[in-house]
């Protein structure tokens, strides 16, 4: 078999595939769930750069041809599955049959000799491939809803992994159309091996991205329950890099006695007990106190205080930080190590909701403090 310059990417990602597909059989984590995927798509990748090195050097062209339409139809609902798994508790792979539909298809016109437009296959595993795409962004919206509602906390290390994988992923997907387009066109012959290598180049990265968060940041991991999903009033989705702190309440409705009872006990629970300032603080730990259903709790929340739980405990955090910082008894004692304390666990969502309540930053508060 000969070995060409074209043959070197596909070279490259086949042996980092390998060489991950070996690390996560000898590997703890692979008891992980969510890194049984990243096992499929790496196992599966490997094979495919490999039948196109073949391919290239005339080894049964139109079998490893029909094979290849397996790879476009499987990575799309296995990237799905993957975010899905990742983000919430159910099993959503082994319940929904629907997902297996294109590898059927796919498989159907492997195994059988009907003949195949591979144009129009090509185009069908994009409106597929764009259907998913979409989809797996609206999981993490309402991952990102449902955790504003019943977390004080998001995993920004998680969101973040997402943002990652989903722009490396769009970058994949565009340069894929951007070469096929080249091949099929009128483009320069020394224009469309760049494409080509382009498209190596992200699958590359996309490889990268999914192995280092699957190795060194799967204690990040956590899942939505099915119970917090039953939480969700369908509130606006608020990014936790856009948390707010209003100083005004706005006008509502005058609240019935029960519910100024519960606000009241509430209230009472939080200034006594601080658990506000526990990081790892549910909306279920504070209901559970309180002996009222989650749902309650949440539907008071938002009703009555214009704000959701995540929001309502970075406000009372915010506030705590504040005056720990005008009147600390620790003179050494770091603006940091007070974010901790008071329950932040990044700086971003610590430093946006304090300049938005107090229109500076918590250094030149303390600063200010000083004077």
């Amino acid at each position: 078999m000969l070995v060409t310059m074209s043959n070197i990417p596909q070279i490259i990602i086949a042996i980092q595939c390998l060489t991950y597909l070996i690390f996560f059989l000898i590997w703890k984590g692979l008891i992980q769930k969510t890194n049984r995927y990243p096992l499929i798509f790496f196992l599966l990748l490997c094979f495919q750069m490999l039948g196109f090195i073949f391919s290239q050097n005339g080894f049964y062209p139109e079998v490893l041809q029909r094979i290849n339409m397996l790879y476009g139809f499987v990575y799309a609902p296995l990237f799905y599955c993957y975010i899905k798994e990742l983000l919430y508790e159910k099993k959503y792979l082994n319940r929904n049959w629907i997902h297996r539909i294109p590898l059927t298809i796919s498989l159907f016109f492997i195994i059988s000799n009907v003949p195949v437009n591979f144009l129009f296959v090509y185009f069908l595993y994009f409106f597929i491939t764009i259907g998913y795409f979409i989809t797996g962004g609206k999981l993490i919206a309402d991952f990102i809803n449902i955790t504003q509602q019943t977390r004080s906390v998001n995993d920004i290390q998680k969101l973040n992994y997402l943002r990652w994988l989903f722009g490396i992923y769009l970058l994949v997907l565009l340069s894929d159309i951007i070469q096929f387009l080249s091949e099929n066109t009128g483009f320069s012959s020394y224009v469309k091996p760049f494409f080509s290598v382009l498209v190596f180049v992200f699958v590359f990265l996309l490889v990268n991205v999914m192995f280092y968060f699957s190795v060194f940041h799967a204690q990040f991991l956590y899942a939505v329950t099915e119970e917090e999903e039953t939480l969700l009033p369908g509130t606006p989705v608020i990014l936790a890099e856009q948390l707010t702190v209003s100083n005004t309440p706005e006008k509502t409705k005058e609240p019935d006695q029960d519910t100024i009872l519960l606000l009241k006990e509430l209230q009472e629970y939080i200034q006594k007990e601080k658990s506000y300032l526990h990081a790892t603080l549910t909306l279920k730990d504070i209901a559970n106190a309180l002996n009222i259903p989650p749902r309650t709790l949440s539907q008071m929340i938002n009703d009555n205080l214009q704000t959701n739980f995540s929001n309502y405990i970075n406000t009372l955090r915010v506030e705590e930080a504040a005056a720990r910082l005008k009147s600390s008894s620790d003179k050494k004692e770091t603006v940091a190590e007070i974010m901790y304390t008071c329950g932040f666990n990044t700086k971003s969502a610590f430093f946006t909701a304090f300049k938005k309540r107090f229109n500076m930053t918590p250094k030149q508060y303390k600063d200010l403090g000083k004077k």
